[in-house]
């Protein structure tokens, strides 16, 4: 009693009517949600304050209106259909729909309805509340989109294409063709350059193949360095022509870190007798017998990719490594070396620096030696030299040398820090002629010197950076020479 009394001192009123008038109106103005109360020819009768502050629709604008006026154009069946059967059944309906709003733009609502009859039993018409739910709507539409979409590339993910490729087991799609791709070197891209590069080639990829597929086409990322690509109303030929598409579209990009390279594998469904998981595994197995038997050529051609991107950058080094190939050929030579060692060596030659594609470029080329940081940004490089080699090569002795190739006899060396006869024995010759080849030619960091100066420094170092034996053998080439 006590609180009645209060509420209806601040309200100005002493009669409970008036205290009534006074709440419904407050609750009415303060509304969130929307009221509208619709007569029987579903025509707005009555509609609360909030209409215009959510719609932007006055209440003269709209009081006498059709409540259809106010409906999305594509939702204006299932919204008669749904009043329809509320009041055949006499009971409340929920429905999520798109309402027009006074400047036009679209705003998605909830609404709840009922019809209601009077002490006659007579239709009066029905009450509906309205809610926004468009921050909802929206959510759900990312959700959805998450669940069905790669969150790298953007494209339909395995969920999402496997959904797909039910619906699309139909005789009218026929024929069907499907083209698996594969990534080349995505490994390689990530073991040598790291994660965020094998990132990128993956989007340059998907780029490549949404170019080259029809607004038709269904492209979706089937997982790891796999896409896949479904072609309705597409013949063998046709899927071959976008095949080749993609292989022109690929050799068009970028070239960093190397050219992009993707094996394909296609199949196609003529009628409906064969199963689409067996066109499927026929297309897989087709890309994957493409992947081994250009895997070789594949590899050989991101290498001269790599070694290619190293000459641009750098100047200066591609004469280096000429040098340093004759050089490997003439030394091995001298040391009766087989001619498979004399191979490995000129191959260590060639490669020896390729870690350096992932040293920015400023500090290979700064004047002056490079500081603490730079310099162990610098010695990354043998280490990134031997992922690139064992991931195309294959050949542990030519990525071990490389790797060791800055060891030293002393043990002072990097990145392992080995010493004396520990270090792989192509590691100690190269270093030797990689050493010499730089003091007599020069670096950005240190000019060059006379070939007899060369030699006595080579001396000097024999027994600490140099094996000494092999010091001896290389100067007596020299001496020969």
């Amino acid at each position: 009693m006590k609180e009645n009394k209060q509420f209806k001192t601040e309200f100005g009123v002493e009669e409970d009517a008036q205290c009534n008038n006074v709440c419904y109106k407050k609750i009415i103005e303060n509304m969130i949600d929307v009221i509208i109360w619709l007569d029987i020819k579903g025509e707005v009768v009555f509609v609360t304050p909030s209409m215009e502050k959510e719609m932007g629709y006055a209440f003269e604008s709209v009081c006498g209106k059709p409540l259809m006026n106010f409906v999305y154009e594509g939702d204006l069946e299932i919204v008669r259909n749904k009043l329809e059967e509320a009041y055949s059944k006499r009971e409340l309906g929920r429905l999520e729909l798109r309402a027009v709003k006074e400047s036009g733009a679209i705003l998605w609502v909830e609404i709840i309805y009922r019809p209601f009859f009077d002490e006659n039993d007579e239709f009066q018409g029905f009450i509906i509340n309205a809610r926004d739910i468009n921050e909802r709507k929206e959510n759900e539409k990312l959700i959805r989109h998450l669940s069905f979409h790669d969150k790298l590339t953007g494209l339909y993910n395995r969920a999402f294409f496997e959904e797909e490729l039910e619906r699309l087991d139909t005789k009218r799609q026929l024929p069907l063709s499907i083209i698996m791709a594969d990534v080349n070197a995505l490994k390689l891209t990530n073991d040598a350059f790291g994660h965020a590069e094998g990132d990128a080639l993956l989007i340059r990829a998907a780029q490549v193949l949404k170019k080259a597929c029809r607004q038709e086409d269904m492209l979706a990322r089937w997982g790891g360095d796999e896409f896949v690509i479904l072609l309705p109303n597409t013949s063998e030929d046709d899927a071959k022509e976008v095949i080749r598409r993609i292989k022109v579209l690929s050799h068009e990009t970028s070239k960093e870190p190397f050219q992009l390279s993707i094996a394909l594998g296609a199949a196609t469904r003529l009628n409906m007798n064969r199963e689409l998981r067996g066109l499927f595994r026929e297309a897989e197995d087709r890309m994957y017998r493409k992947k081994l038997t250009e895997s070789k050529k594949i590899k050989t051609e991101i290498l001269e990719s790599l070694v290619e991107r190293l000459e641009s950058l750098y100047k200066g080094k591609k004469e280096h490594i000429e040098r340093l190939m004759k050089m490997a050929n003439r030394f091995a030579k001298y040391l009766n070396l087989s001619n498979r060692k004399k191979e490995q060596l000129i191959l260590v030659a060639k490669y020896h620096d390729l870690g350096k594609l992932q040293v920015l470029s400023s500090i290979i080329l700064k004047p002056g030696a490079p500081n603490e940081e730079e310099w162990e940004s610098i010695k990354r490089h043998c280490e990134v030299g031997y992922r690139i080699i064992s991931s195309t090569m294959a050949n542990e002795e030519v990525a071990g040398a490389i790797l060791e190739h800055h060891e030293r006899w002393d043990g002072a060396g990097y990145p392992r820090e080995i010493k004396g006869t520990r270090i792989m024995f192509l590691a100690r010759v190269f270093s030797i002629m990689d050493a010499y080849d730089i003091m007599t030619n020069g670096a950005p960091y240190k000019g060059a010197i006379s070939e007899v100066d060369a030699i006595e420094e080579l001396k000097r170092n024999a027994g600490t950076q140099f094996d000494p034996v092999l010091v001896e053998k290389f100067v007596g080439m020299l001496s020969k020479e």
